[in-house]
């Protein structure tokens, strides 16, 4: 029976090796793991590479919906820069139908290739992202980074290319995301149809609190019959909320129907946003620059829409001809940095770079969704980053949340007099910058660890009572002998 049980263990032990991936090795960009999903259930946990990969095969290869049901990440997962197959791949069926559920945690180094079909074989439509093609699914709390790189030269008709950085197409609402991008278009990239964002391609849905970041490049002078382009979403049918840019878009003119905005190729209602990047566009001197609008191509109404790029030009000169938020639509409470050269587009209120830094809130604006500090761009609040100040203990460590760019003291206090002998913060001695017992952190951006180090309780030497009876005794010197033979 003992042997016979060993057996059995080492069975199930070695399946349960093959199974679960290797921790600290890296994908290599085909290994699947689906035995998550083995078991029916409404909430589904993955944290690695492979998992995710065994998500994308599920509904890719065997026709998984998930409808009904959550995937949620329980670990930050590095996808080492392998070609990705996106999440639904299929614009008439294997979609993600579910909800995505980060969990706080990160997605990086995710790469994506866009190339040129298979001769003879043209779809319609394809869409690129972590996530291709969606229906009625939700992605919440995450971070992610990610690359596209667009190769592909097709100068017929089909197919037409939804890009996004989280969601090629369909419908989706996300919040709650931070997406960091590098998507680029070579130099002979040529199609009929592109719909490209940092966030969304061609989406219904909504997105709220977004944070974008990096870059996107269209070098090509080559031919894009209709190109709708933003730093947030290519074309979003639905609403745009509290949400920041500070990606850099730039682009070479072509010949072709364009859609171009700092925040969103085309959109129906942007509110509490703001665009803090850089735009930029060239021309080979053959062809008319692109003349882009500050927030976006299309949208029919803004309210409370900052317009605040770190850089802007046409050519390389710093004076850029821009519609400063929009060509047309509903614009109230909305501004847009001067000192740039803006033509036509709809109204909005010009304001200079001290007026924008001086701290004080932009009329109608929210102070409850903006924050206002002098020296700074206005910011969202619900995307400031939240920093740890961890204190350590015996045991442990026991952490402050400070929001980013906030300033915090800490009381840095010993029991019953006991001295402070040295602070360090991340390793450095500062006990010299602590003021009466406190030490302070001016604008927070990242995480602090704090180490105190205490000196020797002071004690009255001319009355050793050691064990604290009231009398100063024998009892008193073998507690103290009893101290040093333990210590």
């Amino acid at each position: 029976m003992i042997r016979t049980g060993f057996k059995h263990l080492l069975c199930v032990l070695s399946v349960f090796l093959v199974i679960i991936p290797q921790m600290g090795k890296a994908w290599d960009g085909w290994q699947s793991d689906k035995s998550w999903h083995a078991l029916e259930s409404d909430v589904y946990y993955i944290n690695s590479a492979e998992q995710l990969k065994g998500l994308a095969d599920l509904i890719n290869n065997e026709g998984a919906s998930f409808e009904g049901k959550t995937v949620k990440l329980i670990a930050d997962i590095d996808m080492s820069n392998q070609p990705w197959v996106p999440i639904g791949n299929n614009f008439n069926g294997n979609m993600f139908n579910g909800i995505f559920d980060g969990g706080g945690h990160s997605i990086s180094n995710i790469l994506i290739r866009v190339d040129s079909p298979e001769e003879n074989v043209y779809t319609s439509r394809e869409a690129f992202g972590l996530f291709g093609f969606t229906s009625n699914s939700t992605i919440t709390n995450l971070t992610c980074n990610v690359a596209v790189i667009f190769s592909a030269q097709v100068y017929g008709n089909f197919p037409s290319y939804d890009i996004g950085g989280l969601v090629g197409s369909g419908t989706c609402n996300v919040s709650n995301v931070k997406c960091d991008v590098n998507i680029s278009f070579d130099t002979n990239a040529t199609a009929q149809r592109v719909i490209c964002g940092g966030l969304f391609g061609n989406v219904v849905g909504n997105a709220e609190r977004v944070l974008i970041s990096g870059k996107i490049t269209e070098y090509s002078f080559a031919w894009f019959g209709t190109l709708v382009l933003g730093s947030i979403c290519g074309n979003l049918n639905g609403n745009i909320t509290e949400c920041a840019s500070t990606a850099k878009i730039e682009l070479w003119s072509h010949n072709s129907s364009l859609q171009l905005g700092g925040v969103a190729g085309s959109c129906s209602e942007i509110v509490n946003t703001l665009f803090n990047g850089e735009l930029i566009t060239h021309s080979d001197g053959t062809k008319t620059p692109t003349i882009p609008s500050g927030i976006a191509g299309s949208c029919n109404s803004m309210n409370c829409v900052l317009f605040a790029p770190t850089a802007a030009s046409i050519e390389g000169m710093m004076m850029a001809y821009f519609n400063p938020l929009a060509p047309s639509g509903n614009i109230i409470n909305s501004y847009y940095l001067s000192g740039y050269s803006y033509v036509g587009g709809s109204s909005g209120t010009p304001i200079n770079l001290s007026q924008l830094q001086s701290g004080t809130p932009l009329s109608g604006f929210d102070t409850s969704v903006w924050d206002f500090k002098s020296g700074d761009y206005p910011r969202l609040r619900a995307l400031k980053s939240i920093y740890k100040i961890a204190v350590e203990l015996l045991d442990g460590r026991i952490s402050y949340m400070v929001p980013e760019g906030e300033s915090v003291n800490i009381c840095v206090e010993g029991n019953d007099g006991q001295p402070i002998e040295t602070l360090y913060i991340d390793g450095i001695d500062k006990t010299n910058e602590l003021i009466n017992g406190i030490y302070h952190f001016d604008t927070v951006q990242g995480n602090h660890v704090v180490t105190i180090k205490y000196g020797k309780e002071e004690t009255d030497s001319t009355k050793p009572d050691i064990n604290n009876d009231g009398v100063v005794d024998t009892q008193d010197v073998l507690t103290i002998y009893k101290y040093i033979q333990e210590h």
